[in-house]
């Protein structure tokens, strides 16, 4: 119980400080550069801040055709929907909405959206799996994954 009231609290500071302040994107290196970042926090393109109170286990950048992408894992004691309750407060809080995907080879496929149109839409996926850690106990792997600096706009986000 502890850890969900933990994992809550972190979430809500990382809404306040990493709140939206306009509709303009931002450049995500720019608002990680910030002097009043958090060591373990991770800004989306929108601006929005999240704080899981730990390091990512992974942080992967890369790019394709379309645009640059950013992938980040975490791994959490929590069960993937209690974290995804979590992650959808501060998300919700900040203007995105939630859809729930066909979960695939995943427990939990999530998308969140903020803002209408193609050009001024961020898009955020966060994919969950469970997994057994030493002394079987359950444990959950988070994926977010995000687009940005698009080189062209994607007929998925029309």
């Amino acid at each position: 119980m502890g850890n969900k009231k933990f994992l809550l609290v972190a979430f809500v500071l990382a809404a306040m400080v990493g709140c939206d302040q306009g509709n303009e994107k931002k450049d995500v290196s720019a608002v990680q550069d910030s002097k009043t970042a958090s060591a373990t926090a991770i800004y989306l393109p929108s601006g929005s801040g999240l704080d899981f109170g730990r390091s990512p286990v992974r942080d992967v950048l890369g790019e394709d055709d379309r645009s640059k992408i950013r992938d980040i894992f975490y791994d959490f004691t929590e069960s993937p929907e209690e974290v995804d309750s979590a992650l959808a407060a501060v998300l919700a809080s900040d203007g995105f909405s939630r859809r729930v995907n066909e979960p695939g080879r995943f427990n939990l496929n999530v998308t969140y959206r903020k803002g209408g149109k193609a050009e001024s839409s961020y898009l955020v996926s966060a994919r969950y799996t469970e997994f057994v850690r030493e002394g079987f106990s359950k444990g959950t792997k988070l994926r977010l994954t995000w687009r940005y600096d698009f080189k062209k706009i994607s007929p998925l986000l029309k």
